[in-house]
């Protein structure tokens, strides 16, 4: 912008130069134009050379304070321009030296900041690295446990499958136990009454027996006859008690302690 105004100035300043140069080229001109013959010189075109010669003087005394003026003028400028221009430079060596300290502080920025995302980007990756161990560590630790799993539900399912198979063989087991429990209290029933209609006629017979021995004793008293009291003595027909062979039972549940016998001694039919 300096140096536009300076050239601005320089040319406003030099207009009037071009204003004057042409005005003295038209004097000039009219100079050369004037072509008279001396025949035809009077003393009033004389009295005009003269005073146009004077006019001419003038004007190029004017002239040439005008041009002197004009290369002050412009030497001012010229200075003013080479003060500015060295101004000019000066502002933009100091801009350059700031804008490479600029630059150069952004560079030390920028690789601080390269540096620490590098930092970060090592940080990142061994983070990542040992995460992928730990999940690896992890994944084998799950795949161990899950085969421990596997293997301890296979062998859980094989003993609940044996266990079954036991439970199977005991229900069955008590199945034909309480199969031959009733068949032998059917028949320890069976004896009993058996036992029980031997034990009432064993009952009959004794009491006939007590009868007979009542009467023996009544004739012994009457008739005091050892032949007769011998033959009272003897019974008229013997009497056979069978004897039943009872079933041995297999071993049976173990009772729990405190509970009552399920069954009874059967002597109580004879008391």
């Amino acid at each position: 912008m300096a140096r536009k105004n300076i050239r601005d100035n320089s040319n406003d300043s030099v207009q009037p130069s071009h204003t004057i140069d042409i005005s003295a080229s038209t004097v000039v001109e009219r100079d050369t134009n004037i072509v008279e013959p001396e025949t035809e010189v009077t003393e009033e075109s004389r009295e005009h050379s003269d005073i146009q010669a004077q006019s001419n003087g003038s004007n190029q005394a004017a002239l040439e304070a005008t041009i002197a003026e004009l290369r002050s003028a412009l030497e001012k400028a010229h200075q003013q321009e080479e003060a500015t221009v060295a101004e000019l430079r000066s502002a933009l060596s100091q801009v350059n030296q700031r804008e490479a300290a600029t630059v150069a502080e952004l560079r030390a920025a920028l690789e601080q900041v390269n540096q620490r995302e590098a930092a970060t980007v090592a940080e990142l990756r061994a983070a990542l690295e040992k995460a992928h161990q730990q999940e690896e560590a992890t994944v084998a630790e799950l795949r161990s446990a899950l085969e421990k799993a596997h293997k301890r539900e296979y062998e859980l399912q094989e003993n609940v499958y044996q266990l079954k198979s036991e439970l199977y063989e005991q229900k069955s087991l008590v199945q034909k136990l309480e199969q031959a429990l009733d068949q032998a209290n059917m028949k320890i029933k069976n004896e009993l009454e058996q036992a029980k209609k031997t034990a009432l006629e064993l009952a009959e017979a004794n009491g006939k027996l007590i009868e007979e021995i009542q009467g023996l004793k009544k004739d012994k008293q009457e008739k005091p006859t050892t032949q007769q009291t011998t033959q009272a003595i003897v019974p008229k027909k013997p009497i056979s008690i069978p004897k039943k062979s009872i079933p041995i039972i297999e071993k049976l549940p173990q009772e729990k302690p405190g509970e009552p016998a399920k069954t009874s001694s059967p002597m109580w039919l004879l008391d």
